[in-house]
């Protein structure tokens, strides 16, 4: 029976062993797959006059990439913060004829118009060291022309000066 147990006791070792791989190749996955669409929203910035080609993506599709890399990118994920206030507004994501929209356009409402009032919304909280916590990006609805309405959401918190310990 002592051998039937340690080999039950390797057995889990390796079992451990094996979804923690899994784990980081799941995490390693997702990484790989924001740094590669922000590489396709970087290329379609530096070369603006393509204004077709790359991925197609419903409006929710588009909404977690970007809500993704956003948070990825610029959100600070500590907790040495001393207040935090929440603040919304929403933009309009232009979609085609079968409610899609590609890299090129994409990157458009990326740079140009979710950028753009993420510093808006932060310039709206009166913090002394601001700090941007937390995207969340929503499709709220679909406005006349069929595009979506996507509301943007941001946490920005104020940083806590913290000092050093005393020596």
């Amino acid at each position: 029976m002592g051998v039937v147990v340690v080999n039950g006791c390797k057995k889990e070792n390796t079992n451990t062993q094996v979804k923690q791989t899994v784990v980081g190749d799941e995490s390693e996955a997702i990484t790989a797959h924001i740094l590669a669409f922000k590489e396709r929203m970087a290329y379609y910035h530096e070369n603006p006059n393509l204004k077709s080609g790359g991925q197609l993506y419903s409006a929710s599709e588009a909404v977690m990439e970007l809500e993704s890399l956003l948070n990825f990118i610029f959100c600070y994920t500590d907790n040495q913060y001393n207040k935090r206030e929440y603040v919304t507004s929403e933009i309009i994501m232009p979609l085609d004829d079968v409610e899609k929209i590609n890299d090129p356009k994409l990157m458009e409402v990326y740079y140009d118009r979710v950028i753009d009032t993420i510093q808006v919304l932060m310039g709206r909280v009166n913090y002394s060291n601001l700090i941007l916590l937390l995207v969340d990006l929503d499709i709220s609805g679909m406005d006349s022309n069929g595009d979506a309405i996507v509301s943007i959401g941001v946490v920005v918190g104020n940083r806590q000066n913290i000092s050093p310990a005393p020596s």
